[in-house]
Parts: structure tokens; C-alpha cells; sequence
């Protein structure tokens, strides 16, 4: 039978708790922040839509929180008892004759929740949250490079190479309103005035920005040798959009797939899983 908490049991878990919740969203927060600018990059650059950034940006959350969870503990149970042994408050306890075999108790009252914890998400969640990162890139990669596009703002394709506004979208992010382009092609500058636009794919499955009733430009800035074309109807090739994310692997696949699966890198990943909890365990113990 398992003895009750004692004042020191109480006295230590309360401190390792808190000093772990401050260091865990301290380290979300500085993760977090990071995502953040790397999102905002990928949505200005049009590899992104307003409908999956947010889906997106929670997915990767939820998979950094996998890693942060045993690396904020056990610098929480660090910073815990290197707070007891500034104040002295380590040697009482040594001389009332409670020492790291004790006080390890403590740390597995702590431990033990936090460590099924993480290996549920390990073993469960993970492979759920990759599933889900997969469809979200589906989704990117099917949407239109029209709905990428902001309204009432400069939006830059390509890395930069062209520069296209528009007045209004329409609601299905299809139809373009009132549209300046402007982008180069060998050393020339081309400059499209279209009073509308929509995105169309060919049964080659090739995307076209078709610009509508409009007038292109084609000159070098600064030279008054400028070529005026008026037409009907200008469709733009739209390249295919690069898949900046990380491929689908065995990370998706469900612990008892890869627990009856013999091949090596499905037994390297059920390793990885199991791996982060005996770890936890390792870098608390090292703490202490």
C-alpha cells in the first residue's frame, strides 16, 4: 500500500508544478512566436489560404507540444530544486535526514501522470495530428492561387518576381475585380490593367490566371519604346505551387500498424514513440 503524501511530498510537488507550468508556457509561448513568423511568411507568399493557416498553425501546436512537454519538465524539476538549494532550503531537508531517494518520490508523484500523458500522445495522437497535417496540405495544394490572393493589398507571387492587386474577390476567392499586375520576363517589364479575372484549369490540369477586357504593357522602365496590347481575353500560366511541408511518411501510420509491420523504418518509428517517455524519465531523474 502506498503511504500518503507527508508536508515535504506536498512542499515539492507544489514547487516542481509551478516552476514546470512557467518554464512550459515560457516555451510555448517562444516556439509559438517562431511559427508565427514563419506562417505569416508562407501566407504572404501565397503558399497558404485564409481558410487553412489557422487549421494549420494549431496542428503544428499540437505536434511541438509532443517535444516541448519532457523538455519543460525536467527543466522545471532543474529550476525547482536549484530554487531548494539557493535558499538553503535543500540542506534542512538533508539534515532532517530527507535525501534524493525521498525526495525522488516527490518527482514520480509528478512524473507518473505526466508520463502517460506523453505517451499517449506519443503512441495516439501523433499519427492523428500527421493524418490531419495531410489533408491540410491536400487542401492547399487543390486550392486556387486566387484564393491565396488578398484583396485591397499588393500580393507577391512567385518570391516576389510578380506583384498583383485586385479591388475585390468574390466570395468563392474565383472571380478578380479591377486587377493591376505587373511582373518581368527576360529584363522587360509587363504590366496588365484588367477590369476582371478568374482562375481557370485546363483539362491538362494546368491553372491560368485568365485576365478579362484589359490592356498589357511591355517596355523597360524609363524608355518610351512601350508596346500596348488591348484584349478580350490573357491568360497567365500559374506555376505549380511548391509543397513547402514536410512529406507524408510513416509518422501517420497508426502504433499497431507499425507494431505488426516488420520493415525497418516502421520499427524506427515505433522506437522514436517509445523512446520520448523513457526519456522523460532519464532527464528527470538527471535533474535531481
Amino acid at each position: 500500500m502506498v503511504p500518503a503524501m507527508n508536508i515535504v511530498d506536498r512542499y515539492v510537488v507544489r514547487e516542481i508544478l509551478f516552476t514546470w507550468m512557467a518554464v512550459a508556457v515560457v516555451l510555448f509561448i517562444v516556439v509559438s512566436s517562431v511559427e508565427v513568423v514563419q506562417f505569416l511568411r508562407w501566407f504572404l507568399r501565397g503558399d497558404l489560404t485564409t481558410e487553412t493557416i489557422l487549421p494549420l498553425y494549431i496542428n503544428s501546436q499540437l505536434k511541438s507540444l509532443v517535444l516541448l512537454l519532457p523538455i519543460s519538465l525536467f527543466l522545471g524539476v532543474l529550476l525547482a530544486f536549484s530554487r531548494l538549494h539557493m535558499h538553503s532550503e535543500m540542506t534542512a531537508l538533508m539534515a532532517s535526514g530527507i535525501g534524493p531517494r525521498k525526495l525522488s518520490r516527490a518527482i514520480f508523484i509528478v512524473l507518473i501522470p505526466v508520463l502517460f500523458i506523453e505517451l499517449w500522445m506519443m503512441l495516439y495522437m501523433r499519427p492523428s495530428v500527421e493524418l490531419e497535417r495531410a489533408d491540410i496540405r491536400a487542401q492547399i495544394r487543390d486550392a486556387s492561387v486566387v484564393s491565396t490572393l488578398l484583396p485591397g493589398r499588393f500580393n507577391q507571387l512567385q518570391d516576389g518576381k510578380a506583384v498583383i492587386f485586385m479591388e475585390s474577390l468574390s466570395d468563392d476567392g474565383k472571380q478578380m475585380k479591377n486587377i493591376f499586375q505587373r511582373f518581368d520576363r527576360d529584363g522587360v517589364t509587363h504590366v496588365d490593367l484588367a477590369s476582371s479575372g478568374r482562375n481557370v484549369t485546363l483539362d491538362t490540369k494546368l491553372d491560368y490566371m485568365l485576365f478579362e477586357n484589359g490592356r498589357h504593357y511591355i517596355g523597360s522602365p524609363g524608355e518610351a519604346n512601350y508596346q500596348i496590347i488591348d484584349y478580350a481575353e490573357y491568360g497567365v500560366l500559374i506555376p505549380e505551387r511548391e509543397d513547402v511541408f514536410y512529406p507524408l511518411r510513416v509518422r501517420a501510420h497508426s502504433t499497431s500498424e507499425l507494431w505488426q509491420s516488420d520493415k525497418p523504418e516502421y520499427k524506427a518509428e515505433l522506437d522514436w514513440r517509445i523512446s520520448i517517455p523513457v526519456a522523460m524519465i532519464i532527464l528527470v531523474m538527471m535533474a535531481l
